[in-house]
């Protein structure tokens, strides 16, 4: 059968319990695809039942594409020191920065370029495949004119979008090839297969996003993700350090330090509450505000770090938090969460 043009999986009308199911013959889209596209609504959580067999073949097949890599900016180094970008090195590729529209607006833009240049320079050591990294959102009309200039220049016309759950790879085709057939959402998944799509004399391929147990949206359940959605660019939360203090994050992770004159600041979703307390009551505020938490993870692993001058903690798929004049810092997460220490990006 043919597949759906959503999400590149192969349309079945067997079962509805299965990928890509669909009611009758000729339908374009599969069901899970209809209700996201046309009402948020997941009738199928496919994390961990991906298959990346086709992807694998793709990339053998097609030596001559060039591969675009989508980072996520909320989780650059998570992906990095993943060590995903060695699975691309044998193609041209360029690293498509996504989601700069979530930064604060007061930021400056040149300098967190400049930083993220910093940053691929150190991973893309001897490694002569890397061409070029962009800046880009999903709306970012001049990232197009960009992309397609640099991609003349270098007479390619084939492209393989990867990357990690939620990094935006569909939006991006969407954007550059004036369509909105991909399905994109903020559910992980939205792409299950190796997808095609042709535009002028150009041939693109979206892929499935690539399984990063790090990320904490493969943690949480599928009825809770839209919470961490970001509805408006960031706006970051400082709290001003003199005594021991802990902060719990919705139940998502928590967060104590020490130290006099530092602060935190916290650059993650404002759908989701920061409780704060004394460190030496953070275990009663614990067993009395539970209920309060939006989330549940099972809290039981521990990050620590010390004489902490200024630096910022990514946690994978969700943001990250600046530390400044911090003694000591602990972190405490669901086990494989990721948490990754970086020098300060903006």
């Amino acid at each position: 059968m043919a597949k759906c043009l959503g999400c590149g999986a192969t349309l079945q009308i067997e079962d509805p319990q299965k990928i890509g199911y669909v009611s009758k013959k000729g339908q374009e889209y599969c069901r899970r695809c209809f209700r996201l596209r046309n009402y948020n609504d997941l009738t199928l959580d496919v994390r961990n039942k991906l298959d990346y067999d086709d992807l694998s073949v793709l990339l053998e097949e097609e030596k001559e594409a060039l591969v675009c890599i989508v980072l996520d900016i909320l989780s650059l180094t998570s992906f990095i020191k993943a060590n995903y970008l060695n699975r691309f090195k044998d193609h041209k590729f360029i690293i498509l920065i996504n989601k700069f529209d979530l930064l604060p607006y007061s930021i400056n833009e040149e300098k967190i370029i400049n930083n993220i240049q910093e940053i691929l320079k150190k991973e893309m050591v001897n490694n002569t495949n890397f061409l070029t990294a962009f800046i880009c959102s999903k709306n970012d009309k001049n990232f197009k004119e960009m992309f397609y200039e640099f991609v003349d220049e270098y007479q390619f016309n084939k492209f393989i979008f990867v990357g990690d759950f939620n990094a935006g790879k569909s939006s991006l085709i969407n954007l550059l090839t004036d369509s909105k057939e991909l399905t994109s959402s903020m559910y992980p998944g939205s792409s299950i297969n190796v997808n095609k799509k042709e535009y002028l004399n150009y041939i693109f391929y979206d892929s499935p996003g690539l399984e990063n147990k790090g990320n904490i949206y493969m943690h949480i359940p599928s009825s809770k993700i839209s919470l961490l959605k970001y509805n408006y660019a960031i706006k970051p939360i400082t709290y001003q350090i003199n005594s021991k203090q802990s902060f719990i994050f919705d139940g998502l992770f928590i967060l104590s330090v020490e130290g006099k004159g530092g602060s935190v600041i916290f650059y993650l979703p404002d759908t989701l509450n920061i409780l704060r307390t004394k460190k030496d009551n953070l275990e009663n505020y614990l067993s009395k505000h539970q209920k309060e938490f939006n989330f549940n993870l099972n809290l039981d692993t521990g990050y620590e770090f010390a004489k902490i001058d200024k630096k910022e903690y990514e946690i994978s798929g969700l943001g990250f938090v600046r530390l400044v004049n911090i003694e000591k810092a602990d972190f405490i997460l669901e086990k494989n969460v990721g948490i990754y220490e970086r020098e300060i990006l903006i």
